[in-house]
């Protein structure tokens, strides 16, 4: 007999409702209060202490600073020349800081691919973050080179927010931005707390529908000291019914009961009942369908599967759009080599699959027809066409006007049709922009609750404030440029995979010389299949439950304008991954027990190797990855398994359940049985 896991996102889950309500006239803006006092300065007044950097790069100026004081001084004349001054600087994750500092340049050199966002950036500064020694991120400032009088001095300030995590660090670094030549003065380095957030809200939802018996759930996850479960409640007035949750490990979930079909609001406020304190809060707007859902319906189970008419579907997708778009040969290429959806970037203006027709709409229609066709499904792109000062912002669509019109129209022509999957709300927007994105995202589903939203963002320390934008989050990671890429990291993946909604991976999958076309192209390399299948077998290790290649647009501009004869090659090694992951579909969706592995490295280098097994069907497989660089060895131990075999040849089996994986830089095995 099966066994199948209890699961929600990973997470044992257990919430109690029903407790008497606390009077919040009683409580305070838990971030409210905080000391606003500076946590770095330095005005290069006095000895330089703690700081990190080579003495004849970096020197200090008498009488050059502002109003003649001593200031910071570095030249460059060199282009290939890149050396930072370095300082620890200690912050805490829930304070949202911002930096202050007066810079000077001149003589300012820039490369002739300096254009766009790198127009007139010098950088000057940044705050990066590693953790477990790993970089993570940074808080950069983007400074600009600006002509100034003698004696004038400009005001740079940015803001500065460490991510959240246990070993997470920071450093202060001073740079001139690589490949530019001149000097550069700092002088009166500051920064100060100014905001307070103690802890982030998100629902957990599929198309922000309310769930059966008005099932609520919501994750909470703290900045700051954290405040035990016992202490924690999550005060909820869904319409006219007010609860408060206790939850576990930062879940939340409670029954409303019924409500009329449309719209609910609902009101969260995250309370530490013990010190009487209001953490976080949020207002959303639910959605509680009328009818029954359509055909090829998609909703998220508790343990972050997509559904289609009740029936679990990962998506295996590329990204497509800009000035390729697809045809019915397309269609064809993309099922052949394994995909069963598209992302279509601009569907709005560019998505006519069977040529153009009188309308907009008919373009539309017929598309999805013909991907219907195909059995590929459609994630429709909204992000940029949807939101506002947008470049590309769809104010116009046939005989509507008004973008929210738009919007809604839109998504009421596409909703029932078979061939839609899900919405993509959101690419590596900003922080700013994501109350618009939020919005855009109860918009959709106040349209269509029977699809999911996905949101995207680069930014491992916007996990949980993108978490908020949509159903699903997309992390996208690309971190094979040159020849001296032999590794990548684990922890934004990891990350992404225990935020407590579903992860659908963006992988690398084109040439950065189709991107960076600034630089000559074979500036760059091709990622391996093996490199390529790697990223995407960890991020199934760390729950990922779809997969979204970026980017077929690339793929055809490297074919067919920039690398014919290596470009057409590259395809095969897309296609060698997306077709193993439909091999191993039935595993990773699988919500069976599988055996616990245990990995034991033998070789004590710089490479990790991680290792899962998924049971399905009574067969099991085993996933092992390395992240490199160097060589990886582990012994993988599988209890119950003797006889599992492997695929690509990494792994030899010892016997007795155990097995020898070998890699070297970035490899990975799969076991079968």
């Amino acid at each position: 007999m099966k066994k199948t896991m209890l699961c929600l996102f990973g997470i044992p889950f257990l919430a109690v409702a029903g407790e008497a309500l606390p009077d919040l006239r009683g409580y305070k803006d838990g971030n409210k209060e905080f000391d606003s006092s500076a946590v770095f300065e330095e005005t290069f007044d006095g000895p330089l202490e703690g700081w990190n950097f080579n003495r004849k790069k970096f020197e200090i100026r008498k009488g050059e600073g502002v109003n003649g004081t001593p200031c910071l001084f570095y030249e460059r004349t060199d282009p290939k020349e890149y050396v930072f001054m370095m300082k620890p600087i200690r912050l805490q994750s829930n304070l949202e800081y911002e930096c202050v500092f007066r810079l000077r340049t001149e003589d300012i050199q820039f490369r002739d691919t300096d254009q766009r966002a790198f127009k007139d950036q010098v950088a000057a500064m940044g705050i990066q973050y590693r953790g477990n020694g790993r970089w993570i991120t940074i808080s950069p400032a983007f400074a600009k080179h600006k002509e100034l009088k003698p004696g004038e001095w400009q005001i740079v300030r940015f803001p500065v927010r460490q991510p959240a995590g246990k070993n997470v660090t920071a450093s202060f670094d001073i740079y001139l931005r690589q490949g530019i030549t001149g000097k550069m003065w700092i002088d009166d380095i500051t920064v100060r707390p100014v905001l307070k957030t103690s802890a982030l809200l998100y629902p957990v939802a599929s198309g922000m529908r309310v769930g059966p018996d008005g099932r609520l759930r919501f994750r909470a996850v703290q900045l700051g000291d954290p405040v035990p479960d016992s202490d924690l409640g999550l005060y909820v007035t869904a319409g006219k019914v007010t609860r408060l949750l206790r939850g576990r490990e930062g879940m939340f979930e409670g029954n409303f009961g019924s409500f009329a079909p449309g719209k609910v609001p609902v009101n969260v406020r995250l309370l530490d009942t013990k010190r009487k304190l209001i953490l976080a809060s949020g207002e959303y707007t639910y959605v509680v369908p009328s009818g029954k859902p359509p055909a090829g319906a998609a909703v998220l189970d508790d343990c972050s599967r997509l559904l289609v008419d009740g029936k679990p579907f990962m998506p295996v997708a590329v990204f497509s759009g800009f000035t390729y778009p697809p045809t019915r040969k397309d269609l064809e290429r993309l099922k052949e080599a394994g995909f069963n959806t598209l992302l279509y970037y601009h569907p709005y203006k560019y998505l006519y699959i069977d040529g153009r027709k009188p309308t907009r709409k008919e373009d539309l229609l017929s598309s999805l027809d013909a991907m219907k066709d195909f059995g590929i499904k459609l994630i429709f792109a909204t992000f940029r066409q949807n939101l506002p000062n947008q470049v590309g912002v769809r104010e116009e669509f046939d005989h509507i006007r008004g973008m929210d019109n738009v919007t809604e129209y839109v998504i009421g022509l596409v909703k029932d049709h078979p061939a839609m999957l899900a919405y993509y709300l959101s690419d590596e927007n900003p922080l700013k922009e994501y109350p618009s994105v939020k919005r855009l995202r109860e918009r959709v589903s106040a349209v269509d609750p029977w699809h999911p939203t996905v949101t995207l963002t680069n930014r491992t320390d916007y996990f949980t404030a993108c978490a908020a934008t949509g159903d699903i989050l997309s992390y996208d990671y690309y971190p094979i440029n040159t020849v001296r890429d032999q590794s990548f990291q684990y922890e934004g993946i990891e990350s992404a995979g225990n935020l407590g909604i579903p992860h659908w991976f963006t992988p690398q999958a084109f040439h950065w010389g189709a991107a960076r076309r600034h630089h000559p192209f074979h500036t760059y390399r091709y990622p391996s299949e093996e490199e390529m299948r790697s990223l995407n077998l960890a991020a199934a290790i760390y729950n990922a439950k779809g997969f979204l290649f970026y980017s077929y647009a690339d793929v055809r501009l490297q074919e067919e304008k920039l690398d014919s004869a290596n470009g057409k090659m590259f395809w095969n090694s897309v296609r060698g991954v997306s077709s193993l992951l439909r091999e191993l579909e039935p595993w990773i969706m699988s919500v069976e027990k599988a055996p616990e592995t245990a990995v034991v490295p033998k070789h004590a280098g710089k490479a990790k190797v991680i290792a899962r097994a998924f049971f399905s069907d009574g067969k099991t497989a085993v996933l092992i990855v390395s992240n490199g660089p160097g060589p990886a060895e582990a012994v993988i131990t599988v209890p119950g398994c003797p006889a599992l075999k492997s695929k690509y040849g990494h792994t030899r089996n010892l016997g007795d359940g155990k097995y020898l994986f070998t890699g070297e830089n970035i490899a990975s095995d799969v076991l079968l049985p």
